[in-house]
Parts: C-alpha cells; sequence; structure tokens
C-alpha cells in the first residue's frame, strides 16, 4: 500500500507491505503488483494493484513454484 504525506497527496511518503504491513523505507526494495481484467472476464474492467515487501515477495514466489508455477526472473543490468 502506498502511504502518502497528508498534505500533500502527491508525495509518496513510504510504502507498506500489504501482507505483513511492515514499512518499507527503500521504495527499490518492494514488489509492485498490477493486474488489469479485460473484457469478457467476471472481473471486467477490474484493476488490482497491491505492494509487497521483498520477504513477502519471496514467499509469494515459493508459494507459486510450490504448486508447480514458473516465476520468470531475469537481470535487467547488463
Amino acid at each position: 500500500m502506498k502511504v502518502y504525506k497528508e498534505a500533500q497527496a502527491e508525495v509518496l511518503d513510504y510504502i507498506k507491505c500489504d501482507i505483513c504491513n511492515r514499512h518499507i523505507d527503500n521504495m527499490r526494495g518492494y514488489l509492485e503488483f498490477k493486474a488489469l481484467w479485460g473484457y469478457g472476464s467476471s472481473k471486467d474492467m477490474t484493476k488490482w494493484t497491491a505492494e509487497y515487501c521483498e520477504g513477502c515477495a519471496d514467499k509469494i514466489k515459493d508459494f507459486i513454484e510450490s504448486k508447480g508455477g514458473k516465476i520468470n526472473a531475469k537481470s535487467y543490468l547488463l
């Protein structure tokens, strides 16, 4: 969850993990999840968003892989 400073709605103060509620002060150390459901789905025109700390993101990855799924991870540094 992105938490904004009260007086300045456009200034991001910190990010809070949507699973463990941990404050994420390092803005680079989190996973941002976005889903835009398309036409014809049961969630037609619905948008989902969530932010997760690195620890909870690892647990999500482990859960997906435990069910036989795959996370494609690539370094974007050359």
